[in-house]
């Protein structure tokens, strides 16, 4: 028996001091592992604007670098005066307290540390036993060996129960005062400092009386103690104890869970660019119009806010506020999965890529701001017959003002010309990577919407764009390190390694976008319009299902996305009927910033000749050419494709060339020449074009044009009402000009197959080659 006793004292002789000093492998596994927290989101100026609960229900954020001076004080005092020149734990209170229960005859009176608190705070709170004591003991000693006492005080005021599932400092000021720590006043400090030894005293009706006793009689400490005046204490004494808890903002729900995702999961703090008052702004919007949207049948929104200056996401808006929806439930309106995030989710993006697109030709010299794109119907490789939204065309049409008014045909033959594969490549440096398939997944379709992206990477795309590349693409968050507020990451953003365009291009594109006429836009859109200055563009998805608008000032880019998360279509959800004015109403609540006088710069432009009529580069025979500064990747030594040097009879009646002239002398001229497709649409606008004259019969062949099917007469049985025409041209380079009882229905070239629809009846096809050369057939 002394054997073992002997053994069993030896052993805590030498196992207690190995066990106390024995290096931990961290701190967290020192204090009985790490708790979780709570997700927070912090805005530009650290407050909260969203948080969600712990995995363990409790509301608990992590602990801070260092305690408030006054909330510090008041703890010491309340719970243990010889906290800083003790080593874990105090015999004298450890027998004060013993003394004090016997003579009560019931545990009366504790006698442990804050540090004792702390460990049997982080075990869970266990049964309380004279073994759990002496282990709460001994661990305390080895705390005060391997941490600081700053340590222990800010892991036991980060781990305290604040009654309900409120646990900690920071969390408590929060929910019971809204404030920071850093805020509290005495009488604040004093309250939080006694509430851990009965955190049920809180609620209201449950023991208030006696939390308010215990608050006053530290706050007469504090006093008594010359920590705080006369004058403080009375006012202290004056303030009302906790009232009911302040709910957490929950400002930006669809922002926390994207980052919770994207930034290494839940339970950690995430400081933002976003400004408060601005996403609040933004709220108060989108809860005004969402009664009307919804009555629409309109039930999903996106808003981002970007802050041009320094690329920070000002606003984040993944769809409608809660509020909107309560509200409207309150009238009778169904909701809208208002919980699915607009921001990112992909969608088709109509008309939006367009002004990289121009950027991009004018890059690479295919085009100038006012050069004439062809603007007529046409069939793609085979199959892909685009229309213009409005189903008018011009025949030809500046580039600038086929930008401006979102034309199809132009930016398909545009894309065309540019490449799909180069357009695509730029497209992902701008950062949209939704577009991951290959160019031929996409073909001619990729600048009309025929993928899909998110709002933030069309507005990431647009923001370096309003800045003229010299800027970084936005991002809208840093996590903060170690969950430590005052260890803030700078917010990570990404730069673009090639830049994709020069200053001078993305001026030209802006310049383009800031034209105010719009076609289809109504009176109330106008009135936006002319508010201020604005580059924007709109974009609407086939079948109505998606209206997107993202515009820019000065120093704010504004994005929003309107339609059904569910994919639904809507008569009348267009860009520029639905979204451009949220955009504009959006851009006119944001606060005003000092206009800045821009220092003009002649980098990257260069004086180009063109000619006055097409817009291209001037060639031997235009006859008007002006001067213009333009981008330096736009050749100046272009020629217009429009413009032709042609010989007539002395009479300008017909064409005519030497072989044919004789003696007849050869009238030069230079004469606008558009081929006959261009011309038919282009003409009736415009009665001061004159098509050339045609040649003379003995002046050389002419271009032959032959319909191979139908034959003339022929009796056609086109199951559902559609057929495929042939046609044959002696010039294998020409364009011919399909027209169906004299109206045109498109053009081809090479290969001359068109599909052709047809009602029950005789109708006449008419085939119009380059050089005038025509035939017509009936069928029936």
């Amino acid at each position: 028996m002394w054997l073992v006793l002997r053994w069993g004292l030896g052993g805590l002789v030498v196992g207690l001091p190995c066990y106390i000093f024995w290096p931990p492998a961290d701190l967290d596994q020192l204090k009985g592992g790490r708790q979780p927290y709570s997700t927070v989101v912090l805005g530009s100026d650290g407050t909260i604007l969203s948080a969600l609960v712990a995995t363990d229900g409790q509301w608990r954020f992590p602990a801070q670098d260092s305690l408030p001076h006054k909330y510090r004080l008041a703890l010491l005092i309340a719970e243990d005066r010889y906290f800083d020149r003790h080593f874990g734990f105090n015999p004298v209170s450890i027998g004060r307290a013993v003394w004090a229960n016997l003579q009560a005859g019931r545990v009366r009176q504790g006698g442990s540390t804050i540090t004792q608190q702390a460990i049997r705070i982080s075990r869970q709170n266990p049964p309380r036993t004279i073994l759990q004591k002496l282990s709460e003991l001994v661990e305390a000693i080895r705390w005060e060996v391997w941490m600081t006492k700053d340590e222990i005080l800010t892991h036991y005021a980060a781990n305290a129960p604040m009654g309900g599932n409120v646990v900690g400092l920071s969390t408590a000021c929060w929910r019971y005062f809204g404030t920071l720590p850093q805020q509290l006043s005495w009488a604040q400090a004093a309250t939080l400092a006694v509430l851990p030894n009965a955190p049920g005293w809180v609620h209201l009706g449950r023991g208030r009386g006696r939390l308010l006793q215990k608050r006053n009689r530290l706050l007469g400490q504090l006093r008594d103690e010359g920590h705080i005046d006369q004058q403080t204490y009375q006012r202290a004494l004056a303030e009302e104890l906790i009232g009911r808890p302040v709910a957490f903002p929950h400002q930006s729900p669809h922002l926390l869970h994207q980052l919770a995702q994207q930034g290494g999961g839940y339970g950690q703090w995430f400081r933002t660019t976003i400004d408060p008052m601005v996403q609040d702004l933004g709220a108060q919007l989108l809860q005004n119009i969402y009664p009307e949207k919804q009555a629409q049948q309109i039930h999903n929104i996106g808003l981002m806010v970007v802050r041009l200056e320094d690329q920070a996401v000002i606003a984040y808006h993944g769809n409608y506020p809660e509020q909107a929806e309560s509200r409207s439930k309150a009238i009778g309106q169904r909701g809208g999965n208002l919980f699915v995030d607009m921001v990112q989710a992909k969608r088709s993006y109509g008309s939006l890529l367009k002004p990289f697109l121009y950027a991009t030709a004018i890059t690479e010299g295919k085009i100038t701001p006012t050069a004439w794109l062809e603007d007529v119907p046409k069939l793609y490789e085979g199959s892909y017959a685009p229309r213009n939204f409005n189903n008018q065309y011009q025949g030809v049409v500046p580039a600038h003002i086929a930008l401006a008014h979102s034309l199809n045909i132009p930016f398909v033959n545009l894309q065309r010309t540019v490449g799909t594969a180069r357009f695509l490549q730029g497209l992902r440096q701008l950062g949209i990577q939704s577009l991951s398939h290959g160019p031929s997944h996409y073909g001619l379709s990729l600048v009309l919407g025929g993928a899909e992206a998110t709002l933030y990477e069309l507005c990431q795309a647009y923001t370096l764009l309003a800045n003229s590349q010299q800027a970084r693409p936005a991002a809208v968050w840093g996590k903060t390190e170690g969950l430590r507020l005052s260890q803030i990451d700078s917010v990570k953003q990404w730069t673009v390694k090639t830049p994709l365009w020069t200053s001078a291009t993305a001026q030209a594109t802006t310049n383009a976008l800031l034209l105010a006429d719009r076609p289809d836009m109504d009176a109330a859109v106008r009135m936006l319009v002319q508010r201020q200055p604005v580059a924007w563009k709109t974009g609407t998805s086939w079948g109505l299902r998606d209206a997107w608008c993202i515009g820019y000032n000065e120093h704010y880019l504004v994005g929003v996305w309107l339609g059904n998360a569910t994919g639904e279509g809507v008569a009348g959800l267009t860009g520029i009927r639905m979204a451009a004015p949220i955009m504009f109403r959006a851009l006119d609540l944001l606060p005003n910033m000092p206009k800045s006088t821009p220092i003009p710069s002649t980098a990257g432009w260069h004086q180009v000749r063109l000619c006055w009529v097409t817009g291209h580069p001037a060639g031997p025979y235009c006859d008007s050419t002006l001067v213009r500064a333009l981008p330096s990747s736009i050749k100046a030594n272009g020629i217009c494709p429009y413009h032709h040097q042609i010989f007539t009879d002395k009479v300008g009646q017909h064409q005519i060339n030497a072989q044919c002239a004789g003696s007849e002398p050869l009238v030069r001229h230079n004469w606008l020449v558009l081929p006959p497709a261009l011309a038919w649409y282009y003409a009736p606008a415009h009665p001061s074009y004159q098509a050339p004259p045609p040649p003379r019969a003995d002046c050389g062949q002419p271009a032959t044009v032959q319909i191979l099917y139908p034959l003339a007469g022929a009796t056609i049985i086109a199951p559902g009402g559609e057929f495929v025409a042939r046609a044959f041209c002696s010039t294998k380079q020409g364009q011919l000009l399909w027209l169906q009882d004299g109206q045109p229905i498109g053009t081809t070239e090479g290969v001359h197959k068109m599909p052709i629809k047809v009602t029950p009846g005789q109708h006449t096809i008419t085939v119009v080659g380059d050089q005038g050369a025509s035939v017509s057939y009936v069928a029936r």
